[in-house]
């Protein structure tokens, strides 16, 4: 097979050396358990993580302008989360997503975004730039709680990107099976809530 798929030029004739290790022996990951049970599903891998494209922007003010329309957008839908009705007496998860709100409201995050954007920067680039002194920044920290915070910026910072490229954030469940099991390196609360909880069958989390 190896020499077939060289010959046809799929594959360079330095790429089918013999490999080391034990692919095909089963792997056991230790983790932590959150919920007992058994979950069925289909494995789904979230990746939410906008990307951007343009960088630099031809007009600042009307970069600002998408800016404050895309923050209204953003307020607007996790004011829904909230209001949900399986939100409403959900205790500790409402609490946590109201804390969410807040960041969502930090002037201070807002006010860095619309500093780069008179950089020269589009409001996709902004966000994208702070997002990453954030990172760079929380990634120093030793308090777990400020580390654990990070999570919510890095969700926050992708929902607005959502926003300023058009995109709601909202997962059809029309596109995910019935039942799935989602495979994730971190979530933040908004990004969970995002899914379908009657199909959401197990999460599992490489941190957070």
């Amino acid at each position: 097979m190896r020499d077939l798929l060289a010959g046809e030029n799929l594959i360079g004739i330095d790429e089918h050396k013999e490999g080391g290790g034990h692919a095909l022996l089963p792997v056991t990951l230790d983790g932590v358990r959150l919920s007992g049970g058994i979950a069925v599903g289909k494995a789904i891998q979230h990746e939410q993580r906008a990307q951007v494209l343009t960088l630099v922007a031809e007009d600042t003010e009307e970069e600002k302008n998408r800016l404050n329309l895309a923050v209204g957008e953003m307020h607007k839908s996790i004011d829904e989360m909230l209001e949900a009705k399986e939100m409403v007496l959900a205790g500790e998860h409402r609490e946590v997503l109201k804390t969410y709100r807040l960041f969502a409201e930090d002037a201070g995050w807002l006010a860095r975004i619309k500093e780069a954007i008179n950089t020269g920067l589009t409001a996709e680039a902004g966000v994208e730039k702070v997002r990453n002194d954030t990172q760079a920044r929380f990634g120093k920290q030793t308090n777990p709680y400020f580390r654990e915070r990070l999570h919510d910026f890095n969700d926050l910072a992708n929902r607005f990107l959502q926003h300023l490229l058009g995109k709601n954030g909202v997962i059809n469940k029309e596109d995910l099976p019935e039942k799935f099991i989602l495979f994730a390196r971190n979530m933040g609360p908004a990004e969970l809530l995002d899914y379908d909880r009657f199909q959401l069958s197990g999460l599992v989390l490489e941190g957070g």
